[in-house]
């Protein structure tokens, strides 16, 4: 397939898909690690009050995500995120205005709307619309766009901060949000249907006849859990990673540089995904993915600081894993047919879990102390390897 076709037929969604997604977790989720620090110090709030909008904003999203998924099956994907790009912009430019801590955390409610209405799922869910079976390459090579947002956005939000100030900065990025990704997401998406008949490039695989799972019941129950694990812990050690090494006897620098590690291996997970592991059943590889990420937990925990190097590696690489598989193993084990209705019903509850991680992990790691949390992570983390594990063997036992 030509560069040009891929940029002017169904695959243009990719990088369309792609660009949106930096701005969107960009100019919400990646900006507030930035600014809070400006935010706190001119409206005396303390910083914990400035990230909470975070958490507030995944409750909310949380909220309405079933709701969302139900709209995209019957309106599309590009109305509802032309809509939720409308509102990005709307409630993130707002801030420019807060001045109070209720009026915050209710504008980052909003902004928690309007992210389960343009983000990775309402993303998914599209490009499943536009590929059907065959969206699980263009749902990998998203997840590698828009794995860039936060290399791309921290620079930028330090820049325009240092610049403008803090509340400039949201309002370019509200402007952002309405003037740029609106308009993509309404009028330059392909339409429903219109790439279930073309390969992703480079793929030669032939439809072959699949066998599915019912959403709903034990299996959906199970994959519900084994994402909320997941994703329990990719929020909370986006917030406490460094500090967590910190207390294990790493070196603030040295943890930072740790730490750093977690980014880029995320990004090679997806590619090694995307290379290597495109003929495999999407639940193989998440078979590795909740493998890799209480065995990260294990070896941190009784090897400490020999391993944190190799732990922060391992880890990253899972939970860059894991982005995909949120978004393939639904496809795979319940078909394209209401996969936007069966996004939107397990994104709740793991919106839900990635809103109260930070807290409730921070509160662990302060009574506990990071070995025994370490060692808790390992064992809720195989409850997730033993749920997927099931679901691969549900699925077998129906092809044979």
């Amino acid at each position: 397939m030509s560069l040009t076709a891929r940029l002017t037929g169904p695959w243009r969604a990719v990088p369309i898909l792609g660009l949106t997604q930096i701005i969107g977790w960009g100019s919400t989720f990646y900006a507030i690690a930035v600014l809070k620090a400006d935010v706190a110090a001119e409206t005396g709030w303390s910083q914990v009050m400035a990230v909470a909008g975070i958490s507030i904003s995944f409750a909310a999203g949380g909220l309405i995500a079933p709701l969302v998924g139900r709209t995209i099956a019957a309106r599309g994907g590009r109305p509802v995120m032309a809509a939720g790009s409308v509102l990005t912009g709307i409630s993130v430019a707002g801030l420019y205005f807060i001045e109070n801590e209720i009026a915050w955390l209710a504008l980052w409610c909003v902004i928690g709307f309007s992210q389960a209405m343009n983000l990775y799922d309402a993303a998914f869910a599209t490009l499943a619309e536009i590929f059907g079976s065959r969206a699980r390459a263009a749902i990998t090579a998203l997840t590698l766009i828009a794995g860039f947002s936060s290399t791309v956005f921290w620079p930028l939000t330090y820049f325009l901060n240092e610049t403008f100030g803090w509340r400039e900065t949201y309002l370019i990025y509200g402007a952002l949000n309405l003037l740029l990704c609106a308009p993509l997401h309404a009028f330059t998406l392909p339409a429903s249907g219109a790439g279930h008949e073309a390969s992703p490039p480079g793929n030669t695989e032939t439809a072959t006849a699949v066998t599915l799972l019912p959403p709903n019941g034990m299996p959906f129950a199970l994959l519900a859990t084994a994402f909320a694990i997941n994703t329990f812990f990719m929020s909370a050690f986006a917030v406490h990673l460094v500090g967590l090494l910190e207390q294990i006897g790493m070196a603030a620098g040295a943890a930072v540089a740790a730490g750093a590690l977690v980014g880029p291996s995320q990004v090679c997970g997806r590619l090694a995904e995307f290379v290597f592991a495109r003929r495999r059943h999407p639940i193989e590889v998440a078979l590795f993915t909740m493998l890799l990420m209480p065995v990260a937990f294990l070896l941190l925990a009784l090897g400490g600081l020999t391993v944190a190097i190799a732990f922060a590696i391992g880890y990253g690489v899972s939970q860059g894993l894991l982005t995909i598989v949120r978004g393939t193993v639904p496809l795979a084990l319940f078909g394209s047919s209401g996969f936007a209705i069966v996004l939107g019903r397990l994104a709740a509850p793991v919106l839900v879990a990635q809103a109260i991680a930070p807290v409730a992990f921070g509160y662990a790691l302060q009574g506990w102390g990071p070995r025994t949390v370490l060692l808790a992570s390992f064992a809720l983390g195989l409850c997730s390897l033993a749920a997927v594990g099931w679901l691969a063997y549900r699925l077998r036992a129906r092809s044979s």
